[in-house]
């Protein structure tokens, strides 16, 4: 046991506690990535193709923020389409192909909604939308998915643009708007009536249905805490090794307290009485050849 009692076999014990904490801490985490995940997955199966409600359910009042268990709620509402206030938002990917989201806001004369309407590739040489996608005219029935506000980014607005779904860069575009939802936006499900067909070039592309798969974050947790039972085991082992090999060590070197690897005494007067010898040493041929020849041990 003296072995284990040294600095080296300690800062080993040391690196062992860090690396099993480590690689619980890390399982946990990624464990709550899975949680995460499985929750936010729930509220999409459960809210994305239920029923549509009127926005003051999820939304009691304009400055209402949406609850996380509200997102992708169906809500319906009936006005107009500000088609002088059309933005479109920059750097929206569909399909891995980069574009944008034609944005108009909504209103049914007492609130506004921002509405995206879809997604629309971006012009081949400028870094601008390829065209507008036409708007329905009149009183339209509006359906849509309830999604939280997007958070500002701080960068320089563009003309028609802007970098993120939040009222004050869209109303430092188009101004106050009335009544507007301040806590979510809404993506277009349908209109009725529908738009005209947008041109070939510019053609209004629906925002794509959500993931539902939570990913390898669960296997990745449990392998985490296979591999922090792993140090511990890996450090028994290799701490019995050298024990055995201590024992071993003694016992050649005629230590009368050592004991072999299988528990009996190898030291001590009985072992070392006058008739007891060491077992010789077998010659090679060559060292026999030898003898034979200087007459040596004959």
């Amino acid at each position: 046991m003296k072995t284990l009692l040294t600095p080296r076999w300690a800062l080993a014990l040391l690196l062992v506690l860090a690396a099993v904490t480590a690689c619980i801490l890390l399982g946990r985490w990624q464990f709550h990535r899975y949680e995460a995940k499985a929750e936010a997955v729930a509220t999409i199966e459960r809210n994305y193709d239920a029923a549509p409600v009127d926005p003051a359910g999820p939304l009691p009042s304009p400055t209402s923020a949406l609850r996380a268990e509200d997102d992708y709620t169906q809500v319906t509402m009936t006005g107009q389409y500000r088609s002088e206030d059309t933005l479109f938002v920059r750097n929206r990917t569909r399909a891995s192909q980069v574009g944008f989201l034609q944005l108009v806001p909504f209103t049914d004369g007492e609130r506004t909604l921002l509405v995206v309407r879809g997604w629309v590739p971006a012009a081949k040489v400028e870094s601008t939308p390829a065209g507008s996608p036409p708007l329905p005219d009149g009183t339209v029935t509006l359906t849509a998915h309830l999604r939280p506000t997007e958070p500002r980014l701080g960068r320089a607005q563009t003309d028609g643009q802007v970098q993120s779904i939040n009222v004050p860069d869209v109303q430092g575009q188009t101004g106050p708007l009335p009544g507007v939802m301040t806590g979510a936006y809404g993506t277009m499900i349908s209109e009725d009536p529908s738009a005209p067909p947008a041109d070939a070039s510019a053609p209004l592309m629906p925002v794509e249905r959500p993931e539902t798969d939570t990913g390898p974050h669960l296997s990745y947790a449990f392998q985490w805490w296979v591999f922090a039972a792993f140090f511990p085991v890996g450090f028994v082992v290799a701490a019995r090794r050298a024990v055995l090999d201590e024992r071993d060590a003694r016992a050649e070197s005629g230590d009368p307290d050592a004991e072999a690897a299988d528990g009996s005494r190898t030291g001590g007067p009985s072992a070392r009485s006058a008739g007891a010898k060491r077992p010789r040493r077998r010659l090679s041929d060559e060292d026999e050849e030898d003898m034979l020849v200087t007459g040596e041990g004959l």
